[in-house]
């Protein structure tokens, strides 16, 4: 267990960017979590995996973003299911841990032990999952 920190990261150019500026959230978030899956998930399976984990999202864009001025944004991450920011990143991890469970044919579970909206947000992404 612990906190996954990578021993680099994965380079990202300007061109890359420039070339994401027309994907939407879900395509962005493939582009920027693949390389740290590199053999461990296809693309077609984080494609689907993140598919998964945001279609719960009330808004089309998943996380609306409203320019208020030249160098300021407005950035609404409660959207998810518990309305909660950690949806983004709990809807994720318990897909991806339960699809490495079966890839390697390993029992899961999961126990939360917290105060406040992480307790939710996890049950939240459990109760969604297989």
């Amino acid at each position: 267990g612990g906190l996954y920190v990578p021993e680099t990261l994965p380079r990202i150019t300007a061109e890359d960017l420039d070339r994401w500026r027309t994907l939407d959230f879900t395509a962005v978030a493939v582009e920027v979590l693949l390389p740290f899956l590199d053999g461990e998930v296809t693309r077609d399976e984080l494609a689907e995996l993140l598919s998964k984990s945001y279609a719960g999202y009330d808004a089309p864009d998943t996380v609306p973003v409203t320019k208020l001025t030249n160098n300021t944004a407005l950035v609404e991450l409660f959207h998810g299911p518990t309305l909660c920011f950690k949806d983004l990143g709990l809807q994720v991890a318990v897909r991806l841990l339960a699809l490495f469970a079966r890839k390697r044919n390993e029992p899961r579970t999961l126990l939360v032990a917290t105060t406040g909206d992480t307790g939710p947000a996890a049950l939240r992404a459990v109760a969604d999952v297989d």
